[in-house]
């Protein structure tokens, strides 16, 4: 059995084993946010950030003066989904 930190089993679940370019892995929960840069069939670079949704949506609310219920709805619609080995994300 083998373990495997979730950004890296993530990674290699989205980019394919044969990209030929670099990607970035971009998974933001509420609380932090994992990045992973793929290249050349693995992780080159993996970080951690401790900054989630609810700091992005609490710090457009205070400085974009809008209502907290917009943010959300916001953030959700400006991520596009994109074609990965046969399914749409």
């Amino acid at each position: 059995m083998a373990f495997e930190p979730d950004a890296i089993a993530l990674a290699r679940a989205i980019v394919a084993s044969d990209a030929k370019a670099p990607e970035m892995v971009i998974d933001m929960g509420t609380q932090a946010t994992d990045l992973v840069i793929v290249a050349s069939g693995g992780p080159k670079l993996i970080r951690s950030i401790a900054i989630g949704s609810d700091g992005i949506i609490k710090s457009a609310v205070q400085n974009l003066n809008i209502d907290e219920s917009r943010p959300n709805s916001l953030l959700i619609n400006s991520v596009k989904p994109r074609q990965v080995r046969g399914a749409n994300i």
